[in-house]
């Protein structure tokens, strides 16, 4: 949904990353990558999941 509200220009990228706990810039470039791959807001979200996921793993590995 987040993904979502910052396609609709509900809330900017500084309140979803501090929502989400991640950086601005993790949510420009998920904006970015949306915009270039000419995605809507659900597959938007679809594409957030995973790479929130990916860095969830990333960090638990790094433990």
């Amino acid at each position: 949904m987040s993904v979502q509200l910052l396609h609709s220009g509900q809330l900017s990228q500084r309140q979803i990353g501090l929502a989400l706990g991640i950086s601005k810039s993790t949510v420009s470039e998920i904006a970015s990558d949306t915009r270039a791959a000419g995605l809507d807001g659900a597959q938007a979200q679809q594409l957030s999941e995973i790479r929130a996921h990916k860095k969830a793993s990333a960090k638990l590995a790094s433990r």
